[in-house]
Formats: C-alpha cells, structure tokens, sequence
C-alpha cells in the first residue's frame, strides 16, 4: 500500500519577466509574490510536522543543474534543480530568502515542467515502488518568458503526466479562465498545429485543456490556476495538521444476541497545538539542558532534601492529605465497562437538548465498507429513528481500561455526490455530576410581564434585522461560504504561526502586526453590513436606551442655622435609588402598601391626595411596619428608619388635622421601648423632639403644651398595649421580595 504522504515539485520562474508587478499600480513583483506564496506553505508544513516531501525547481536561473540536461546538454538549460524530494526543512527556506531579485535570463517554463515530473518519476523507479499517495506539480510564473513547445509536444507531454500518475497540476500567477475572457489568450492557430510554437499562456492553457480531458479515470484529480493575488490571499493563512483518521472498530450491541459491527471516526474535534512551549538558553537554542526538580522537607531550621522514591501522592480529602501508593491507584480506578458501545435505551430527539453536548469532539457511527449485513442493518436502524425522531442513548468505553462515556446517537442521512451516507452522530452527554444547575426569574411573569413582553412593532424590527443577516447557501452573495467553519482558520492559531515563523527567519526583529484578513474572517461583512443597516437602526429606535443619572441633594440646615444635618436627605435618596431601581428593571411603581424597604416613601405615596378612610389604613400599615422593624429585626440597627416612619406619620397627621390615632400610637411605642430597653431608639426619640400632637399644631388634639414636653422628659412606662396586632416576622427574603415583587 503507498505511504499516505504526498509528493509535491515547486517550479518557479525566477527569470527576468518575474521581476515584473503582478497588476497595474501594484508593487509587489511576480517573484516576490510567489516566494511569499511558496514560504508560507512550506513553513505551514514544518510547523505541522508533516511527512509531505517536496522539490523546488527553479527556471530562468543563472546555471542549469538538472538530470535531463545531462542527457542532452543542449535542452534544459538555465533550470536548477535546487532542492530534490524530502521533507520541508529550514535550508529549503533559507535557499527562497536568498532569491532577492530576478536574473537576466528568460527560462522556458514548459521545459521546467518535464523537470519536475522526471523529478517523481525518478524517484519512485529508483525506489521500485509507489512511495506517495498524491502527487503535485504547482508552476510559479507571470508567463512572460520563453515557451518553446509544439501543439504535438504539449500533447505528448499530457500524456506523459497521466502516465506518471500526477494527481494535481497547478498553476499560480495566471488565472487561465480570466485570461481567456480578457482575450490574453489567443484561440490555436493553424499554424500552431503544424508544428510552430505559440505563446506561454496559451501553451499551458493547451496542456491544462489536455490534461482535463485525461481526467476521466480520476488519477488526476485538479487542474487548476489561479492569479497571484487569489494565491496571496490564501497565503495569508497556515493549513491546519492533517490528521490520518483513526477508526474504532466495534459493536453496536443491542441486547445480549444482536450486535452490529460499526466503525467510528472523529468528525470535529477541537484543533491544539502538537507541543507545548518548550524551555531554550536565551542567545543560544543549540545548547540541550534538562529540568530537574528537587523536593524538601523543613524540620524547624533545617531545610532536607527528599530522596524521589520517597515522595508518593497524596489526595487532599477535607484538611487532611491521604496517601496513596501506585497500587492503590491502579485499584481505584473504574475497569469494569470494557471496549464497547451498548444501547441502553431510545429517547425523543427532542429532549436531548443541544446544551447538554459535552466534550472537544463529535464522533460518526458508520458501517465497515464491505460488510453488506452491517450496512443494512446500520441503514435501517438509521432511517427508522429518523423518521420516529428519536436517538439511541448508549454507554461507550473506548478501550478495556477507560472509563464510561454516556453518549447519544442521532442519525444522519446525507445525499453527496460520491454517494449516499448513512450512519449516526456520536454525541458525548453529561453525568448528574457534570451539571451545573442555576434557577433564574421568569422574564415574564408577575407585574413584569406586561414590561417585558414585546409588542408587534418591537417583534417586527427583530424580525427584519434577522432576515437582513441571514445568510444562506441558495444565495449568490457569497456570504454563506464565507461564514461556514469549513473556510474559517483559527485567529489563535493563525497568529501564532504567523509569529513563530517571522521570528525563525527574523530572530531580532520586532514581530509584524496582525494579518487584517486573518481578523475579517470573523467579522461581518461589509456588504452585509450595510444591507442590515436600516434594520439594525430600526432595532435601536424602538429598543431606545436612556441614561437614568441618579439626583444630586443638598444637606438641610437645622432650623437655627447652627449646624447642618443629613435629616430627611437618607430618606429622598434612599427613595430615589428604589425608584431608579425601578425604572431600570421595568418594575411597576404603584405603590399598594407600606412595606419594610422603603417605608416613608410607601406611606407617603398612599397619603398623597387620599381620603380619611385610605390614610387611617396607611397609619395602620405603617405603625406595623414600624413594629415589625422595631421586634422582629434589630432594633438599634433599623431605629433611624422607623424613627423617620414615625417624624412622616406625625407631620401628615398634623396636616390632616387627624392627631388621635398617632398619639395614641406614640404613648404606646413609648411604653414598649421603655420596657424592653432600647435606649438608643428612645435617646434618638428624644434628641430629634418627636413628641405629642399639641392642640397649637391640631385643633382636635386635647394634649398641651406642657404635657407634650413632658412626654419626652419622663421615663415612667405609663401604659402598655400588650396586643401588637398581628406582627408577623419579616426576614431578609420577604424584603427582597417586596423589593423587585
């Protein structure tokens, strides 16, 4: 069986033509194009490690080295073989940074072909056996040199290529299809059918017309060109590493008597680099070292080193380290699945949820190419979940030593060209332990309901902005390619190739900025950009953002100027912060009750305007809010807030001429706080003179002046309501609660 690496012979027309721009106004030179087109692809394949071999043939050199000439020295002239089959190495890249400038000889590129093709075939005789899976022969050249070649000759030469069992010709620096419809191509002539030669793009364009129709048999599998700046684009990034596909061979078991041989792949998996970073002598990475690593033990002032085979693991159960030896280990583990791949039931597609997936990859269940009985019972179990939408929930172990994986297998039909696929998508799913379970509020429910739902005119502008970025493979634009996974690179890998090998050629150079075509992958693209631009401005119009800044307060000055004090100015900031809360989380203002967050906001809000029978049911709720914060919280912490309740409560019974129900509430607040002995509520009562009604301040009140004083000088309990209607406990939840209810 040949070896699944490749063979690959680079041309390059370094003559004088390639010291030419490749487009009008554009600097760059045909050579410096493909040098760079060239580097980047060689240096892809040495980052990746591959095993593909390549040559590199230069045409219009400045000495002729190849074997051809040696047989007939006066053909083949100014082509260098400069480097013969083998893997990509630093010298190959040293030799293409030397080529700084064009030579003053024109080589022909057609004779530089018959070079590179007797450069494989060569080869492989001298080896007496196929060594490549694929061979390529890639042409780097404007075609404004020399080509010296017969229709006949271009002809035989085809033949010889499909001989030799070349999979891919290509060319780079003429895009053959756009020079045809530029007229730079001529038609054939009938002069050139006789025997006379033609031009060099129309000599190639010949032979690749040629070579298409060989190409039935699929030996040759490509023939393509491409201009250099389609190459130049696609040189900007690296190729990821080939990975030769591993299968898993198994059985689907379904009960103890059928089983079903399958065979697994890897279909996506997540792309890591091949090694870690390794550690170099700075100034001199020639020099080898190895990492040794010491362990100690302090025993007071004594620092002793462990000898290794003294030192074992250790497993950190709570606080305490438990040892354990390599048997252990080897004890513990879980070996009781073995290689396998069994059903343990059937479930509804629809509750495999996506979410649930786990792991880096995405496996594919198939049937052995050439066993009939498993490809139709594969097919048949495959079309019967597809059609009932259901998936095969199975337990999998890899190998006799790895632990269970749950997994699901959902079918997968696909019609292609090269045939129909039948088989299953292996899915890895999640253990209890593996679940992380968050509870988060309903977005509508409760009195957000109404504020989240949307309405016509905000479900129509999302719908438009949808339809606008939505991209499809039925479209022409050309926007679906370019977002599909299969066209996008890694950006992270990307640019740490991209650094890495500008650091091997530059050593002290200052590492280039990043590729922009690198970053435009993930980017939206600016047509469809601009397409969506009305939509995504309607989503704004009806979506506005406003800025809610929060009110700025003065500090009150006490009634004789004396000193300043914060009195009342805690309370409007606390109540703006609630309403700012509010407005910013879409919560309903209407205040239906006094509660415990903000309750001199709640009362007022309910005083406001109301009628005798609405405030005498506010004094009520706020005398138990009072209570609640008072006996069933810590009452020195909460004793500003139930003290400025109290200072509202009276300046609004003042205001309504209503003084019974608060001064009755008053003496009893008193005795309460005497009794159980919360002196700093009652010291606080005391110092801000919130006392009786008088009859000076309400006509309906029957305390005076004096016995308004005296309530705040005497300390004796005079009456003691024992009843405290009802007060029920309020904890942290029922605030929070009240808060965002």
């Amino acid at each position: 069986m040949a070896s699944p690496k490749e063979a690959t012979v680079i041309v390059l027309d370094v003559g004088v033509n390639s010291d030419e721009p490749i487009a009008d106004g554009v600097k760059t030179t045909a050579l410096e194009a493909s040098i760079k087109c060239i580097s980047r692809m060689l240096q892809s394949k040495l980052f990746t490690e591959s095993k593909d071999e390549f040559a590199l043939v230069l045409v219009g050199a400045e000495d002729t080295q190849n074997r051809l000439n040696e047989m007939a020295e006066d053909s083949y002239l100014n082509i260098k073989m400069e480097s013969d089959l083998k893997l990509v190495n630093w010298q190959i890249l040293d030799s293409l940074a030397e080529l700084k400038r064009a030579t003053s000889h024109r080589g022909d590129v057609f004779e530089g072909l018959k070079v590179a093709v007797d450069i494989i075939q060569f080869d492989e005789e001298s080896s007496k056996k196929k060594r490549f899976a694929k061979r390529r022969v890639i042409l780097f050249s404007n075609l404004h040199g020399t080509l010296n070649a017969s229709s006949s000759q271009i002809s035989a030469f085809a033949k010889t290529i499909h001989a030799c069992g070349i999979n891919m010709v290509q060319l780079i620096g003429v895009d053959l299809e756009e020079a045809k419809e530029s007229a730079l191509i001529q038609p054939k002539s009938s002069k050139a059918s006789k025997g006379k030669s033609v031009s060099p793009a129309a000599a190639i364009s010949e032979l690749f017309a040629s070579l298409e129709a060989l190409s039935d048999d699929k030996v040759l599998e490509s023939v393509e060109s491409y201009s250099f700046r389609d190459a130049m684009s696609y040189a900007n990034y690296f190729a990821s590493r080939q990975v030769r596909p591993t299968p898993w061979n198994g059985c689907l078991e379904l009960g103890e008597t059928l089983k079903v041989p399958v065979v697994i792949y890897a279909r996506v998996k997540e792309s890591k680099l091949k090694q870690t970073w390794k550690k170099s002598v700075i100034g001199d990475s020639t020099k080898e070292f190895k990492d040794v690593i010491s362990y100690f033990v302090q025993d007071g002032l004594v620092r002793q080193e462990v000898p290794k085979e003294e030192i074992g693991d250790a497993y950190r159960y709570g606080t305490t380290l438990v040892p354990y030896s390599a048997e252990d280990k080897a004890e513990m583990k879980f070996t009781g699945t073995g290689k396998c791949l069994k059903v343990v039931g059937f479930a509804l597609a629809s509750k495999v949820k996506p979410h649930l997936y786990v792991g880096d990859d995405v496996k594919i269940v198939t049937a052995p190419m050439l066993d009939d009985s498993a490809q139709t019972a594969v097919s048949a179990l495959a079309h019967a979940l597809h059609e009932e939408k259901m998936v095969i929930i199975c337990k999998y172990g890899y190998n006799k030593s790895s632990s269970p994986k749950l997994v699901s297998l959902s079918p997968h039909l696909c019609e292609r060209a090269n045939g129909a696929f039948e088989g299953f998508y292996m899915h890895f799913l999640p253990f209890e332990d593996d679940l992380r379970l968050y509870t988060f509020a309903p977005l509508l429910d409760g009195k957000a309901k109404d504020t989240y739902q949307p309405n016509d005119e905000e479900l129509a502008a999302v719908g438009d902005l949808i339809d606008q970025l939505t991209v499809s493979k039925d479209d022409d634009d050309g926007y679906f390619d370019q977002l599909n996974p299969k066209n996008v690179r890694n950006p992270y890998l990307q640019r740490l190739f991209n650094s890495l090998q500008y650091r091997a050629v530059h050593p002290n150079d200052s590492l280039p900025e990043l590729d922009p075509n690198v970053l435009s992958q993930m980017t939206m693209p600016a047509e469809l950009a601009i397409r969506s631009e009305a939509a995504r401005d309607k989503v704004k119009k009806v979506f506005e953002l406003k800025k809610i800044e929060k009110p700025k307060f003065k500090k009150n000055l006490i009634a004789d100027g004396t000193e300043p004090s914060t009195e009342g100015v805690d309370g409007l900031t606390d109540q703006m912060e609630t309403l700012v809360t509010a407005n910013v989380l879409g919560i309903d203002n209407t205040v239906s009750k006094v509660g415990t967050v903000s309750p001199v906001e709640d009362f007022t809000a309910l005083t406001t305007g109301a009628d005798d029978h609405t405030f005498e049911k506010a004094i009520q709720m706020a005398i138990n809010v009072a209570k609640d914060l008072i006996y069933s919280f810590d009452g020195q912490v909460y004793a500003d807030k139930v003290l400025r309740l109290i200072s509202v409560m009276r300046e609004r019974s003042v205001e309504r001429n209503s003084p019974t129900t608060f001064n009755q509430y008053l003496k009893t607040f008193k005795a309460e706080v005497l009794e159980n002995k919360l002196d700093i509520v009652w010291s606080k009562l005391v110092e801000r003179k919130i006392t009786l009604i008088q009859q000076e301040e309400a006509k309906t009140s029957s305390v005076t002046k004096a016995e308004a004083r005296e309530f705040l000088t005497t300390t004796k309990v005079e009456k003691i309501i024992t009843q405290q209607n009802g007060t029920k406990k309020v904890d942290d939840d029922d605030m929070i609660d009240e808060m965002f209810g």
